[in-house]
């Protein structure tokens, strides 16, 4: 496999992986969400990483910093968030919102049977696309 396909790989399972955790905006598991990605993080044994709690914030949210060391006195600052949206306007998939390849299939199946939407069932054989809660946006961001 060669590097391009490797690092593209990894940054579709990391993606898969950050999407698979809650999230909601304002909800609990957004608050834990940070310091389940810092912990995710500090397995990288050439990170320094650290979370940092919002002044005030009701919630118990926190930022998170990962520093990588170079030799160059040049930087590059990535910034990025981890909150979604409500799932509970998936309806009956709401149970798949968080599981991008289950509810895929799903809609493939649903689509397929119903026939409502040709141009969703194509994007979604293809292969080129997956849905889910936060995959497309944020999480892919944070894990590329």
């Amino acid at each position: 496999m060669s590097q391009k396909n490797v690092l593209a790989q990894r940054a579709r399972d990391i993606a898969l992986e950050l999407t698979s955790w809650p999230s909601v905006t304002g909800t609990p598991d957004e608050a834990a969400f940070s310091g389940r990605f810092a912990n995710y993080l500090q397995r990288s044994k050439s990170l320094d990483v650290w979370t940092e709690a919002l002044p005030k914030d009701a919630v118990g949210r926190s930022n998170v910093f990962a520093l990588k060391r170079g030799t160059s006195s040049r930087m590059i600052v990535l910034a990025g968030h981890f909150d979604t949206v409500s799932f509970s306007d998936y309806g009956e998939l709401a149970k798949f919102a968080l599981n991008p390849e289950a509810l895929r299939d799903v809609m493939i199946a649903r689509l397929a049977q119903t026939g409502e939407n040709v141009l969703a069932l194509a994007d979604l054989t293809s292969g080129d696309f997956l849905p889910g809660r936060g995959l497309l946006d944020m999480k892919s961001g944070i894990a590329a």
